[in-house]
């Protein structure tokens, strides 16, 4: 007998549970993930951190064991989003950073 052909019986403890189950992770990462969206800057990098996140927690978590190729890409993606932000904080710095004309630390 194959696993889909095998009777299952819903009773209401079950439908709960898998309401629950489905609903809130899903709604809390939803909206984790358009909180972040409302501001621009920060789209490319919520972007790239999910697939390196997911690599990072599949060996972690499951104890895979990924190609060599996988971990440099997740070096690069690391790479550039540090570049991201290092442009994003310089250009603040030239624009000012619209608030006063106070000196702000990461500055230079």
């Amino acid at each position: 007998m194959w696993p889909w052909e095998t009777p299952i019986k819903i009773t209401v403890p079950i439908v709960w549970l898998g309401l629950l189950y489905a609903l809130i992770p899903t709604a809390v990462g939803y909206l984790l993930y358009y909180q972040q969206l409302q501001e621009s800057s920060k789209v490319s990098v919520i972007a790239s951190m999910e697939t390196m996140t997911a690599t990072v927690f599949g060996v972690r978590v499951l104890d895979e064991k990924p190609p060599a190729l996988y971990c440099l890409g997740v070096i690069v993606v690391m790479a550039f989003i540090v570049l991201i932000q290092q442009k994003s904080a310089r250009n603040t710095c030239r624009k000012g950073n619209g608030l006063t004309k106070k000196y702000t630390p990461h500055c230079h």
